[in-house]
């Protein structure tokens, strides 16, 4: 019994489905992000989920234009463009505020910022988080 507790605690705290908060004070959303490929080798591209939610924690559209890039700043040198695509649920209907993030080629080892950029005319804002490859 004891053992079976440990398999489900175990299993449940590691299907954490958001890893990084990103919050956008400017526009006033939150990007949670989750990694459907988790980035583990320069060989492989890693695919990344962004799920925007307002102050309440309920989903939302976004009307400002949203880029992410990669960036190595041990070496000066990013990656290519990263592609968005809109997820869509089983009906093929846009699930509100919800993006993936293909094309994410870490294309070396080392530390990597994954910078989220927003922008709506002259208001711009770009939230950074890292990961290590």
């Amino acid at each position: 019994m004891k053992n079976i507790f440990l398999i489900l605690c175990f299993t449940l705290f590691s299907m954490t489905a958001f890893s990084d908060t990103i919050v956008f004070r400017s526009f006033a959303v939150k990007a949670l992000t989750s990694w459907e490929v988790k980035p583990s080798t320069p060989a492989k591209e890693a695919v990344m989920r962004v799920q925007f939610e307002d102050e309440r924690g309920l989903p939302v559209e976004i009307d400002s234009n949203f880029s992410v890039e990669l960036f190595m700043p041990q070496m000066g040198h990013g990656s290519g463009p990263t592609a968005l695509e809109r997820v869509l649920d089983s009906h093929d209907d846009i699930i509100p505020g919800l993006y993936r993030v293909k094309n994410m080629w870490f294309i070396m080892n080392g530390m990597w910022e994954v910078r989220m950029m927003m922008g709506e005319g002259s208001k711009t804002e770009t939230q950074v988080f890292q990961v290590t490859i």
